[in-house]
């Protein structure tokens, strides 16, 4: 039967031991400190059209807030990341506060543009050894 998967098996950015399984203080800091803001600056260089069209259409992505609750999922052609968007002019919402899903813009929903390419992520692999695509 197979486990999940920690975002940590396939991508690394930070320094010292790759594994965080359990260590929620840990987790949080290397996520707000380092792995969000590097997100975010690759995501920038690798997509900058793309997320100044979105921010346009309520789908702000460009602020280090909107990746700190993400989802991701893996592809044949990378890891595809889901942030949560800050849009405080939405109905409801506190200003700064991501905005539930049901609330965002239906165009937020469409997420295969916000893709880290395999080459990336195998300039800062995770704790697994095998092979990736």
């Amino acid at each position: 039967m197979a486990g999940s998967a920690e975002l940590e098996d396939f991508l690394w950015v930070g320094t010292g031991e790759k594994r965080l399984f359990g260590e929620v203080g840990r987790r949080e800091k290397y996520e707000v400190e380092v792995l969000m803001p590097w997100l975010l600056e690759t995501m920038t260089r690798l997509h900058r059209e793309r997320m100044v069209a979105e921010k346009k259409n309520g789908c702000d992505c460009t602020t280090v807030e909107t990746w700190q609750s993400l989802a991701w999922y893996l592809t044949d052609q990378g890891i595809v990341f889901s942030p949560a968007y800050v849009a405080g002019d939405q109905a409801g919402a506190e200003p700064g506060l991501p905005v539930p899903a049901q609330r965002a813009p239906a165009s937020c929903a469409q997420q295969e543009w916000r893709l880290l390419p395999w080459s990336v992520v195998r300039e800062h692999r995770g704790v697994l050894k095998g092979e990736l695509p």
